[in-house]
């Protein structure tokens, strides 16, 4: 809110709400968290064909950001 002068006069101010910026949000929120899911998913994936695993396969610190960011 920015007062641009003072007066002794009483006021009028109208307040009025959107959802515009909730969802904005919403959807930012939710492109971030499956964003994280598929990078967690890769580096901690185990491709049993090829013997392979990602890079951060079976460390704790990872699998407590699953366990953190999931709950």
């Amino acid at each position: 809110m920015t007062v641009n002068d003072a007066t002794l006069k009483p006021v009028t101010v109208n307040v009025t709400s959107t959802t515009s910026s909730l969802v904005s949000t919403a959807k930012d929120f939710v492109k971030s968290y499956n964003s994280l899911r598929d990078t967690l998913g890769k580096t901690t994936s185990f491709d049993p064909d090829a013997l392979t695993t990602g890079i951060l396969f079976g460390t704790t610190v990872a699998l407590q950001v699953d366990s953190r960011i999931s709950t």
